[in-house]
């Protein structure tokens, strides 16, 4: 079975010496969401910082459980077949501490299905990193930061300074709608400029999260919306929050220079979190933040905060697992 097809891959069919990893595939988020939440592992997606990417383009959500004689785990992932390569994407907590055999069954099973690429997301562990491989293409270490919306009064615990802003908005005449008009996305990347060319000036180095395209995909896909904030009728900030089951993600957002000197970056994120709990989302995960002031403002909310660890790797495949690709790719209903 290379392709990975909607279902369980049998035990015997994924277990390999020195460990077994078996995989249950879904046809959505939900699906997937759903079956962490029985297996109550829901932190698994809402720490995570990149599944919320799988929602646009030929992904499949799956479940990976691995056991050897020593230790086991539980972790969501995606995989995506492409014309020559794949990859395989998980994201993983602090369950296993030998990365070592894990690496191993998990670099057998990716040949085995034909999978090239690999990007393991480690959250929450503050023990040694994960080994290297000679095949690694890139390694770090980050925070990601996660608001927790189950308390009845989670806004009363944010930071004195972002309460004085938010009043400071409110009293401006500010407004929030929600949007998920493809339309909108052309605010929302102009907003979006301005926010890095602020940062920018400050000698910051910045990789734009988004584009009309990237930004106009995800609300096409039906699990994103625009949350923004109006001045005097002119949408000043945005926020643009990707769905994952009860869990949110902010993904991107912006605000105009002359909300900003109004509190409008606060105030669009705090009503931002209020609508999301009136839907019923467990969380807002803010995403990760290597800046001082970024780090702030989102403490700020009182986010939780969890070590992340990110290993790229580009495993070479022979000739015919390539072929195979090809093939699924083309042809997503053949099976061997």
């Amino acid at each position: 079975m290379n392709d990975l097809q909607i279902g369980e891959v049998p035990a015997q069919a994924a277990g390999l010496p020195g460990g077994a990893i078996n995989v249950k595939t879904f046809a959505g988020f939900n699906d997937l969401a759903a079956e962490l939440a029985r297996l109550e592992r829901s932190e698994i997606m809402r720490n995570s910082g990149l599944l919320y990417r799988a929602i646009t383009g030929r992904y499949t959500p799956l479940l990976v459980t691995y056991a050897n004689n020593r230790e086991s785990g539980i972790f969501a992932g995606v995989v995506r077949r492409g014309i020559r390569k794949s990859m395989l994407v998980l994201a993983t907590g602090p369950e296993i501490s030998d990365y070592t055999a894990f690496r191993k069954t998990l670099s057998d099973f990716c040949l085995k299905h034909s999978l090239h690429e690999v990007l393991i997301e480690r959250y929450g562990c503050d023990g040694p990193p994960i080994p290297e491989t000679p095949y690694d293409t890139s390694h770090f270490h980050t925070t990601i930061y996660v608001m927790d919306l189950r308390s009845d009064n989670f806004e009363s615990a944010w930071s004195t300074n972002h309460k004085r802003n938010i009043k400071k908005a409110i009293k401006a005449g500010a407004e929030i709608a929600i949007n998920t008009d493809t339309a909108a996305a052309e605010k929302h990347v102009a907003l979006l400029d301005c926010s890095y060319q602020r940062r920018r000036d400050k000698g910051q180095k910045i990789q734009g999260a988004g584009t009309f395209d990237i930004v106009s995909a995800y609300l096409k896909s039906g699990k994103a919306a625009l949350y923004q904030a109006k001045l005097n009728g002119e949408v000043m900030s945005s926020k643009l929050v990707i769905m994952l089951g009860d869990c949110a993600y902010y993904h991107s957002g912006g605000t105009h220079p002359d909300g900003m000197s109004v509190g409008l970056s606060q105030y669009t994120l705090a009503k931002t979190a209020a609508l999301l709990k009136e839907k019923g989302e467990s969380s807002l995960n803010l995403g990760v933040s290597n800046d001082e002031g970024l780090t702030r403002f989102k403490l700020g909310f009182r986010a939780n905060a969890y070590s992340l660890e990110r290993v790229s790797t580009a495993q070479p495949l022979p000739a015919s697992a390539k072929i195979k690709n090809l093939i699924n790719y083309a042809y997503p209903t053949l099976r061997e």
